[in-house]
């Protein structure tokens, strides 16, 4: 039988894994860059995926602080977009990079961060509450 940290950790790299399918496939729909899926859900999806990552990470930490841990990396990864530094441009030239850091600085961006955020930290909690054998 497996443990409930076990499980735990199962139950993150599942949602992790499945935020980020989420988060390729609203990338390749081959929509137009200003579509609304294009422009924010990807960025909601990403946020959650930093969540679950951590809380897989660190199961034992309360999920309020892996919200906050994960809300202070995506402010930090969006803050590094206002800097133009060359090795930063090399980075981003990298398709897989410029996925984790992004191009350009956007305030609508955090929005959708917090919003990702608190729609995982909201499915955990639920989870957890429901006893979900995985969760």
């Amino acid at each position: 039988m497996r443990s409930r940290l076990g499980q735990s950790r199962a139950w993150y790299l599942i949602a992790a894994l499945a935020t980020l399918m989420a988060g390729l496939v609203s990338r390749s729909l081959g929509l137009d860059k200003s579509h609304f899926i294009v422009m924010y859900v990807g960025d909601v999806l990403w946020a959650g995926l930093i969540y679950y990552l951590l809380r897989w990470i660190q199961p034992k930490l309360r999920a309020r602080t892996s919200a906050l841990l994960a809300a202070a990396f995506c402010l930090a990864i969006e803050l590094q977009q206002l800097s133009q530094a060359g090795w930063l441009l090399e980075l981003r030239s990298n398709k897989m990079m410029a996925l984790v850091l992004g191009h350009s600085y956007s305030s609508a961006d955090l929005l959708c961060y917090a919003t990702g955020i608190v729609l995982a930290l909201l499915l955990d909690n639920f989870c957890r509450q429901k006893k979900h054998p995985l969760a």
